[in-house]
Formats: structure tokens, sequence, C-alpha cells
């Protein structure tokens, strides 16, 4: 499996993570099939944070007030991404490669709780675009909306909760 973000020895999801030219975002071939080994959607995960911190340290160009949300992403384990889609999981497999919910659950951990506040709509969305890709028909189409946006607001809830025990 060839990774499309990969270009020669650099990664383009490294590059823009890290804000620097695709050239000095190298990344070995072990990096790039454990990026792989996350899913078929490559997106920010461990791998791509380390990679990226990585690669501004060594060239120097790491600061922690500008850099700070990589730190914490790397270190983040549970989120409002991860509390909604486990909550989610009887629905779909998002193994299927058929929608982004890896992808969508990742970007809304990375984001953090009030961010994710601020685009519940987005998110809101995001769910209704997965309940018709996954043909959830069990709940009303006028519900939908509002059930999701239920389901946003506990996994909110549940990862502040979370977020003031670190």
């Amino acid at each position: 499996m060839k990774c499309p973000l990969r270009k020669e020895d650099s990664c383009q999801l490294v590059s823009d993570l890290a804000k620097v030219p695709l050239p000095i975002a190298k990344i070995t071939d072990s990096a790039c099939e454990n990026c792989m080994a996350y899913g078929k959607e490559q997106t920010l995960n461990k791998v791509t944070v380390s990679v990226a911190l990585s690669t501004l340290h060594r060239n120097g160009l790491f600061d922690r007030a500008e850099h700070g949300y990589l730190l914490k992403a790397i270190g983040s384990r549970i989120g409002t991404g991860r509390i909604l889609s486990s909550s989610l999981w009887w629905i779909a497999k998002p193994e299927d490669g058929a929608c982004y919910c890896r992808s969508r659950a990742a970007i809304m951990d990375h984001w953090g709780v009030d961010k994710c506040e601020r685009e519940i709509e987005t998110i809101v969305g995001w769910l209704m675009e997965g309940a018709e890709m996954h043909g959830v028909k069990w709940v009303p189409k006028p519900l939908q909306a509002e059930l999701a946006r239920r389901l946003v607001r506990a996994a909110i809830k549940k990862a502040r909760k979370y977020e003031k025990t670190l």
C-alpha cells in the first residue's frame, strides 16, 4: 500500500502539522508503515505527531508556544472524538474504509473540548453524513440532528471531566 501523502522521502501530513516546507519533513519507511497501520486515512496520530516534533527539533524550529498543540495531541489519549466514537461503535465499523469516522474523531481530539463546543454544528453535520452513509434508519430524520447534538454534548462533557483529571 502506497501512501498518497508521501513524496519521495518526505510526508505532506508531517509538513502540514509542523508547518515546514515539504523537503525537510522527512519520514522513514518504518514510520510511514506505522502511520498507515492506523487506518486507510492517514491523519493526525502518534506517528505523524512524533515525526513532526522530531522534524522541528532536528531543524532547530521547535517553539513550545507555537507548537504546543502537537505536544498536547501526542499526550492526549482521550478526547471528545474518541469518546464520541466509542459511544457509536455499535452503529458502524470505521475500519470499513467507507467513512471518515476515524479521521474526524482524531480532528475532534486535536481540537479539544472548547473548539468542539464552538464547532458543534460541524460535528453534527459529520454525524448526519455518517448516519446516512451507514444506513441509520431507525431514528426518524427530523430527530437525527437533535440526537447527534445530544451525543456530542455528552462526549464534550465527559472529555472536559477527563481533562480536569490531567
